[in-house]
């Protein structure tokens, strides 16, 4: 067997793996399909005029095809399980409609105002010190 016959050979091989790889990923996103379907409905229920269906739809399939990407069996965690958790978030950062706001919630943070932003660098903090009177040691 000659090296051009054994790189053919080993390219076949390498080819209908890749094929093997992608015909069960869309068979893994068509199998899960429903499940982004029955999700979407349940946040269209609640943002009814604010969202349409069908862009809930989209935006929780980029997240199942997301956990289908990320998801590793060894975890021991069932696809379903995991990818209903993407599925939700990719959902819950769709934006509503233009003009109608967001249709999610603000943070907790944002609500709050608990956090408030730190200085990036020394010398912010030194010049806020300098504005507010506020001495280093007393």
């Amino acid at each position: 067997m000659s090296t051009e016959d054994s790189s053919a050979q080993s390219q076949k091989v390498w080819n209908s793996a890749v094929e093997t790889a992608a015909a069960r990923r869309e068979r893994m996103i068509l199998e899960q399909m429903p499940q982004v379907r029955l999700i979407a409905l349940r946040f269209h229920c609640r943002l009814a005029e604010k969202v349409y269906l069908e862009d809930l739809v989209s935006s929780g399939t980029l997240g199942l095809i997301a956990a289908i990407d990320n998801f590793r069996e060894s975890r021991g965690v069932k696809l379903r399980t995991y990818s209903e958790h993407k599925i939700r978030g990719a959902i819950d950062r769709q934006p509503a409609r233009p003009g109608l706001g967001l249709a999610r919630r603000p943070q907790k943070s944002q609500r709050n105002g608990s956090r408030r932003p730190q200085p990036a660098t020394a010398t912010a903090t030194q010049s806020h010190r300098r504005r507010s009177g506020h001495r280093k040691g007393t």
